[in-house]
């Protein structure tokens, strides 16, 4: 009876030290996720462990880090409305497309401001891996700067991304600007 009793103890002890250093979120525990598409080079990735909840290398969001962010933006489509008062032109469309180097954490903004070509933006996700901000670096294309940041959010059952942008067109005027982007 004795060493039923201490077998059950060292079972129960075990279980809790198993427990206790896994990385939990809820009812998920971190996993590596990644793609099997060649194409991308894109290696597996894994998660990192705080506080007993996963947080998500940038890119990839969501309990276990199994979603990419990057899927958001170009499904189930890739071509956005955007309004915005900097370019003159209120009311136009853009697409977003993925970098061929970093798939799943840059993508490009093809088309802002109507300056005929795209403007670079980082994915960021966010330490509880429910969203993901859009750096935009500083750039300059036709002679205007601007760089800022961005949210996505779901607006009904469309995608809407609001970017805040610090921009100077090219008579050297400089003003925020705000650019809301609608999912088609």
């Amino acid at each position: 009876m004795a060493n039923r009793t201490i077998i059950a103890g060292l079972c129960v002890l075990l279980c809790l030290a198993t427990v206790s250093t896994g990385c939990k979120k809820g009812c998920g525990t971190c996993r590596s996720y990644g793609s099997s598409n060649t194409s991308y080079l894109q290696p597996y990735s894994s998660q990192v462990c705080y506080n007993n909840f996963c947080s998500c290398p940038n890119g990839l969001e969501g309990d276990s880090c199994q979603i990419y962010s990057i899927n958001k933006y170009i499904l189930p489509s890739s071509t956005w409305q955007v309004t915005d008062a900097c370019s003159g032109s209120p009311t136009y469309y853009v697409s977003i497309s993925t970098s061929a180097t970093y798939p799943y954490t840059v993508i490009y903004i093809n088309g802002l401001f109507n300056l005929g070509t795209y403007v670079e933006a980082d994915l960021a996700s966010s330490p509880n891996n429910t969203s993901t901000t859009l750096n935009i670096p500083s750039q300059t294309i036709a002679g205007n700067t601007f760089y800022g940041s961005g949210i996505y959010s779901v607006n009904g059952s469309v995608g809407k991304v609001t970017l805040n942008i610090d921009y100077t067109n090219s008579s050297g005027l400089e003003f925020p600007c705000t650019v809301y982007l609608y999912q088609q």
